[in-house]
């Protein structure tokens, strides 16, 4: 678990390993000309980049910026903007798995979490729709970091929550969700335009910043590299498939030089600035890689 920090006043940023109590690392930061909302991170001769959604997302692409002393060079992490707020019992959400190298696609996927005033109900899902045994788990809620401690049966496991209704559990396979769709996103997807992070932890490929919106690729969305001057082609479809029910899509397709079918993503809406904003997360399994792929994407 990671604490991050953004000034815009001063274009700086700083963040710490929570899990290993490391020290604070610190840099300065460069909006990009074209998408205000990307960033370009370096601390000394070291960089990455974040895709920012203002007052309510941070996805961090850590490049560099991790070292052996501060963690993994694998990690994605998307922050959350605490403001000290605890869920709604009654809410509900959907999810995916953000998975680690060993993941499969016959684990948990995708799914949904319940909540009541003190207990949560998980339904989930493998990668193609076979139902797993539900979980009901207790919480605690410390509402001063925005953070759930749920106990299960295998140990705690602590999500940071928002008050707009994302969530990032850690522990083992992760998940990133977002409270559940009141109507159908498809529509609205397929027009945008988003940033993101696109991460396969079981190879040596680092985690990628990509752009990704509408084109002439002949799926939904066409991805571009919002990094490189002209934001050329990098190659990545993402067809959605049918929505079959409010904010979830399972039985989209995701090519980024392999084919990954079924790719199971679930999507809503936050406000931002006013305006409703469609975050998408998205998970499959690249076959011929061998190897977990996320993707995990802000409207700009």
């Amino acid at each position: 678990m990671f604490g991050w920090c953004i000034s815009h006043a001063n274009g700086s940023f700083s963040f710490t390993d929570l899990t290993a109590n490391g020290s604070a690392n610190n840099g300065t930061f460069t909006p990009d000309a074209t998408f205000p909302n990307l960033l370009t991170l370096t601390a000394s001769s070291n960089g990455g980049s974040a895709v920012e959604m203002p007052g309510t997302q941070l996805l961090v692409n850590p490049g560099s910026l991790l070292t052996n002393a501060t963690g993994s060079t694998d990690p994605v992490a998307p922050v959350f903007q605490q403001s000290g707020f605890c869920p709604s019992s009654g809410n509900n959400y959907r999810f995916v798995t953000t998975p680690k190298h060993d993941w499969m696609a016959t684990q948990r996927a995708y799914g949904t979490v319940n909540l009541s005033s003190s207990s949560l109900t998980i339904s989930s899902f493998d990668l193609n729709g076979n139902a797993m045994p539900s979980e009901v788990d207790s919480y605690t809620c410390d509402s001063t970091n925005s953070l759930l401690t749920v106990t299960t049966t295998k140990g705690n496991i602590y999500v940071a929550v928002s008050l707009q209704g994302l969530f990032q559990a850690a522990a083992g396979n992760g998940s990133a969700g977002i409270l559940q769709a009141l109507s159908n996103v498809g529509g609205t997807i397929a027009a945008s335009t988003f940033l993101g992070v696109v991460y396969q932890p079981n190879t040596a490929n680092p985690p990628k910043t990509v752009g990704i919106g509408p084109g002439s690729c002949g799926a939904s969305l066409c991805g571009f590299d919002p990094i490189t001057a002209g934001q050329p082609s990098n190659g990545i479809t993402l067809a959605l498939g049918a929505e079959s029910s409010f904010g979830l899509f399972t039985s989209g397709t995701f090519v980024d030089t392999n084919t990954d079918s079924p790719f199971v993503m679930v999507a809503g809406t936050v406000v931002v600035n006013g305006t409703n904003k469609v975050v998408l997360y998205g998970v499959g399994f690249d076959n011929v890689a061998n190897t977990p792929v996320a993707v995990l994407l802000l409207e700009q």
